[in-house]
């Protein structure tokens, strides 16, 4: 039987002036949420990301990306 409810994660990055993805933190309260969001942020990041811009040149930036699931039976 698998528990029921709302699980929430949370990733943590930083987005270089180049787009390579660093400093991935994930948290959460749930630990296999957190390890499977680690490991798929992981993956994402082996591609380039658009970096910020300001003053149209690319500048590092933190980028948060908040996970919500609902568990249903």
């Amino acid at each position: 039987m698998h528990a029921q409810g709302k699980v929430q994660s949370e990733a943590l990055l930083t987005i270089s002036e180049e787009g390579n993805v660093t400093d991935i933190k994930i948290v959460g309260d749930n630990p296999s949420m957190n390890k499977e969001m680690e490991r798929v942020i992981k993956i994402m990041s082996k591609n380039k990301w658009t970096p910020a811009l300001f003053d149209g040149k690319p500048i590092k930036s933190k980028f948060r990306l908040p996970i919500n699931m609902i568990v249903e039976n």
